[in-house]
């Protein structure tokens, strides 16, 4: 990774995330946002965020004097969520990756949303969505690796639509010439390390369960 390039950690205002996730995610960030009112989950976990960014309807001022005015960032924006907000900002720190967690969980409307905006991701950093069992990553055209060990549980989805999608490596092989919305890849296995996924066009959104 170049000596520029940073991790980014986004927490967001959802359900709060496990200390466990926390503790995996924050040992891997170089760079830490709090989005609005995910500032309370930073209180909570004792983190001090580098940047507070969205339009600030939810955060608590109280939690904020941890932060410099400057890195207090509003967004008033209202076509735009909050976490669509800090993922604009991370775009100009041109990051190595970006990392999400208090996004899912909590309202289902708000955790779709948050799902579909990673579907949406179009920039070459890698983008990572959590939750307490497992993280969403997207798969975009090409061939892709995966290091897990045999047993891992994946699941596959696609919302945008996908064609020739292969797998490799795995319990219930995906062998097909397209793959649309209504595709449910649920709970297939690793079997062999390192496994692979092939698309041919379209985007795939992966889940790799934790043990």
């Amino acid at each position: 990774m170049p000596l520029n390039k940073k991790n980014i950690l986004l927490i967001a205002n959802g359900e709060r995330p496990g200390k466990a996730l926390v503790e995996r995610v924050r040992r891997k960030a170089d760079f830490i946002i709090a989005v609005d009112g995910g500032l309370a989950h930073c209180h909570h976990y004792n983190i001090s965020p580098d940047r507070l960014i969205g339009d600030l309807d939810s955060y608590n001022p109280e939690h904020a004097r941890v932060l410099k005015t400057e890195n207090i960032i509003r967004v008033p924006d209202q076509n735009q969520t909050d976490l669509q907000k800090a993922l604009a900002y991370v775009q100009d720190l041109d990051p190595a990756g970006v990392m999400i967690i208090g996004a899912l969980g909590g309202r289902a409307d708000h955790s779709l949303a948050n799902l579909i905006i990673v579907n949406n991701h179009e920039e070459e950093w890698p983008l990572w969505i959590y939750d307490n069992r497992g993280c969403f990553t997207l798969l975009g055209e090409g061939r892709h690796t995966l290091e897990d060990p045999p047993g891992t549980t994946v699941s596959l989805f696609t919302l945008s639509g996908a064609a020739g999608v292969h797998t490799q490596g795995f319990k219930y092989p995906v062998r097909t010439e397209s793959l649309d919305a209504s595709f449910i890849g649920v709970s297939n296995v690793i079997r062999e390390k390192p496994a692979h996924i092939s698309i041919g066009s379209g985007k795939i959104l992966l889940y790799r369960q934790w043990d």
